[in-house]
């Protein structure tokens, strides 16, 4: 029932946003910053971010847990952030820093704040787990990644000693 509700809810919030994606790169094209094509929405970002901007293949990624939390507001500042990141590329190439003057004044032309990150509370969407690994000096915590890819063999050295993490199985004592 819950799964279906939020099936509903991304479907809504991504038919908005795709209304005012087409919206927003006609504001841009009459900024003079034409985008090459209206870029695609992937709704398949985790973790803390909330939108991440491909660029040079017209590709926007959106975070669907924390954009349904937040709501419309927050998913279109979010969407107008990615695309203005974009056209500022399709600009001025990459002489232009990401969050630079150039962005932040297109940011402000399309009326918004010029905000590098979002303040939104992270705790509800999903965040990497981690797992104990030690060395004769001290403890390690690693991140899901590196730990499966110390189960398929690759070796991490500690940094102060130089010896190999092995891992601490949960009922290894601290």
């Amino acid at each position: 029932m819950l799964q279906s509700i939020m099936t509903a809810a991304l479907t809504l919030l991504s038919q908005q946003l795709d209304g005012h994606c087409q919206a927003a790169c006609q504001r841009l094209r009459s900024l003079s910053y034409p985008l090459r094509a209206v870029p695609e929405l992937r709704w398949d970002l985790r973790g803390r971010a909330a939108g991440q901007a491909h660029l040079g293949r017209a590709l926007i990624r959106l975070n669907a847990a924390l954009l349904l939390q937040e709501g419309e507001d927050f998913a279109l500042s979010t969407l107008v952030h990615e695309l203005c990141h974009l056209a500022v590329w399709a600009r001025h190439g990459r002489k232009a820093r990401p969050h630079g003057p150039e962005w932040r004044a297109l940011m402000q032309a399309m009326g918004q704040s010029p905000q590098r990150c979002h303040d939104a509370p992270v705790q509800a969407v999903r965040q990497q787990r981690t797992f104990r690994y030690a060395c004769p000096c001290s403890e390690h915590a690693l991140s899901t990644t590196r730990h499966n890819r110390a189960q398929r063999g690759v070796r991490y050295l500690c940094r102060r000693c130089a010896q190999p993490l092995k891992e601490m199985h949960a009922s290894t004592p601290l």
